[in-house]
């Protein structure tokens, strides 16, 4: 009979750090998860009571931290068999966790990720760099081997080496306190960082230009928006954090109370035939830098005259742009996500909200942020009317449709223009000046 160690040994062979060890994963995330963060069980629960009905009803408090009480909640697709690899979720507070290795590494570093018994630590390693430089592996990326060797004992073992346990919520209020100022650390050297890019930033920058022509929109139609600029040269870090590469950016700050709360960037490359378009890495291209609350903020990209008081919202910030012209030029936001839709807070004095959603067929998640809007806004801003523009229409196949792939298609160009024509009334003339 092997010894324990032994039995290790053979799984951590078997599971080193390849993209194998995920792909098993897949399907058996819930299992993985409970065994190895007990702290995940509510969040567990919840997705398997209402995650097929109800997505928003999967929301629990922080597994973290234990505060709140809706916080957090595990991705949609996080136990799904096929597609993209999930076993993630999402906090409030912290942000996006895109799998279950993601997830499980920020909770570890709340000490809430389990270890077997008689488990002995990893010992380090020296990293091969591409340049052929050898280096010691740094906290992080140790960290990251822990956490898939982990899983792959669960995947070896099961049971015999993660016990069932049960989660009892404690009291945390070292752990909130450690957390805040950690947080607020963190925001502190992303405001500065933030801050700085900004300055470098190069208004109406014709990258920006480039950018849109290769997304298929017509130059002649591409108005520079107010708050967009491109700095040269930012790092990427690669989802294999290892690798970093440098590319030009378009930075548009998200505004709250007339002050930048965040930035979102979108990854840039100059590819051979001379058109700029979204870079070419592993990992995702936009990203939102954020360093302080950016909830019911908007990319200010068409501000609002002073003598009108109608405003379009849109969740991406192509969306944006294909509506402005498709609307003739009406003052135009980006919220970024359907979230942020969600939880937007319109400005003073806003008396009609034009909201160009984007169809999800499949989801159904436009519609549904709408609706949660419509229901907030009815009790906050009465004032307010409130009109949705779906593409609904021109949907053909897909997941869905939005008002960028509208606008980009020349043949639906015409007449989607004729349907924002309707709303051509809110775009008041400025008064006569003496």
């Amino acid at each position: 009979m092997a010894s324990d160690n032994e039995g290790l040994s053979q799984s951590q062979e078997k599971y080193n750090l390849n993209g194998n060890l995920i792909e098993q994963a897949r399907g058996h995330w819930l299992k993985i998860l409970a065994a190895l963060c007990p702290a995940l069980h509510p969040a567990i629960e919840a997705f398997q009571k209402f995650g097929a009905t109800d997505i928003n009803k999967t929301r629990v408090g922080c597994p973290a931290t234990g505060a709140g009480k809706d916080g957090f909640r595990l991705f949609n697709d996080a136990e799904k068999n096929e597609g993209f690899i999930s076993g993630g979720g999402v906090s409030n507070k912290y942000g996006t966790k895109r799998n279950g290795v993601e997830l499980l590494l920020w909770l570890d570093e709340f000490g809430k990720v389990v270890r077997p018994p008689n488990y002995k630590p990893l010992k380090r390693k020296n990293i091969t760099k591409p340049d052929g430089n050898v280096v010691a592996e740094t906290d992080e990326q140790y960290r990251r081997r822990e956490i898939k060797y982990l899983i792959g004992l669960y995947l070896s073992h099961g049971s015999a080496l993660f016990p069932e346990q049960v989660y009892v919520p404690e009291e945390h209020e070292v752990d909130h306190k450690y957390a805040e100022e950690k947080l607020q650390k963190t925001y502190a050297l992303r405001r500065k960082n933030g801050q700085a890019f900004w300055a470098a930033g190069i208004p109406q920058h014709p990258y920006f230009v480039e950018y849109l022509k290769w997304r298929g929109f017509e130059e002649s139609d591409i108005e520079y928006p107010a708050y967009t600029r491109v700095v040269m040269q930012l790092p990427f870090f690669h989802d294999d954090k290892l690798t970093v590469t440098y590319h030009p950016v378009i930075l548009t700050p998200l505004m709250k109370e007339n002050k930048i709360v965040s930035l979102n960037q979108i990854y840039l490359d100059l590819y051979e035939n001379g058109q700029v378009g979204k870079a070419v890495v592993n990992g995702a291209v936009k990203k939102i830098f954020k360093w302080d609350n950016y909830k019911g903020a908007a990319c200010r990209l068409y501000p609002i005259p002073p003598h009108m008081d109608t405003l379009v919202v849109t969740e991406g910030i192509e969306t944006a742009m294909a509506v402005r012209i498709l609307s003739g030029g009406l003052p135009v936001w980006a919220l970024l996500n359907a979230n942020n839709l969600a939880s937007f807070v319109p400005p003073p004095g806003l008396k009609t909200l034009i909201v160009g959603l984007d169809y999800d067929a499949a989801s159904g998640t436009g519609a549904f942020v709408f609706e949660k809007l419509k229901e907030r806004l009815a009790q906050e801003r009465p004032e307010i009317t409130l009109i949705p523009v779906s593409p609904e229409s021109y949907y053909t196949v897909g997941k869905g449709i939005d008002w960028e792939d509208v606008y980009t298609n020349k043949a639906l160009r015409e007449t989607a223009k004729s349907q924002w024509k309707q709303f051509s009334i809110y775009k008041m003339e400025p008064p006569d000046v003496d």
